[in-house]
């Protein structure tokens, strides 16, 4: 009868020996079929950030900047995106030409005036 523990040590012994393929590292591999659009067009991120005075980050043909909105907007946005099947990114876009368009056309955003009081210990 044989030694089931001799049999291990045996059987590890031949695992062991036999030479080992060597694969790529999961980084090699994805730096081979990985190509980053931005290290290709260094051309559109500098003008992008000669364009906007700041660092932005190129999306494919649109420049990737953030705004800030109330609550109530973005709800707002949210429903309408839906209703028309259309992004919200693409609704926003839609919106900003629309409003470029209405100020080249005459019309004046409303505005309201900052009252700061400055405080004058003397």
């Amino acid at each position: 009868m044989s030694d089931p523990l001799n049999d291990l040590f045996d059987d590890l012994d031949t695992i062991k020996d036999k030479p080992r393929k060597s694969s790529p590292s999961k980084r090699e591999g994805r730096t081979k079929n990985y190509r980053s659009a931005l290290a290709e067009s260094s051309t559109d991120r500098r003008r992008t950030a000669r364009a906007t005075g700041k660092q932005s980050t190129v999306a494919g043909k649109f420049i990737r900047r953030s705004f800030t909105y109330r609550p109530e907007q973005l709800d707002s946005i949210e429903q309408l995106a839906a209703q028309l099947s259309l992004s919200k990114n693409d609704l926003i876009r839609w919106f900003v030409d629309m409003g470029i368009e209405a100020v080249e056309n005459g019309v004046q955003p409303p505005t309201t005036q900052e009252i700061r009081h400055r405080y004058d210990p003397s």
